[in-house]
């Protein structure tokens, strides 16, 4: 199977290698929300997760001071989830867009792994 001239030059007019850059990038950011702490964040999502357990278990228990649940602190951990949440989402969104230019560009080979 060869690929034809016509995909070659779109590659090279459209710079979709720098969009697969790009979404390499867009991975490294996703995983440093998800697994790494960073300096911004002390922790990663799942642990922020955990925390916000722990607060919903306190405030059920009725023991709030005992698990020093503070209402400003949880909603700083709700209101980061959230925005990491959609760092997430907006990151995954940049690597599918990346990938399904690409998918696009080579479909017009009809290539059966595509399909």
């Amino acid at each position: 199977m060869t690929i034809s001239q016509g995909v070659i030059n779109k590659l090279k007019e459209n710079y979709e290698t720098l969009g697969i850059l790009e979404a390499i990038d867009a991975f490294y950011q996703i995983k440093g929300l998800v697994i790494e702490g960073t300096q911004k964040h002390s922790c990663h999502l799942q642990d922020s997760l955990l925390q916000v357990y722990h607060y919903l278990l306190a405030i059920i228990r009725a023991h709030p001071q005992k698990e020093d649940v503070k209402l400003e602190n949880f909603k700083k951990l709700i209101n980061f989830i959230e925005d990491d949440t959609h760092r997430i989402v907006d990151n995954t969104g940049l690597i599918l867009a990346s990938i399904y230019k690409i998918k696009r560009l080579f479909s017009f080979q009809k290539m059966a792994f595509f399909e």
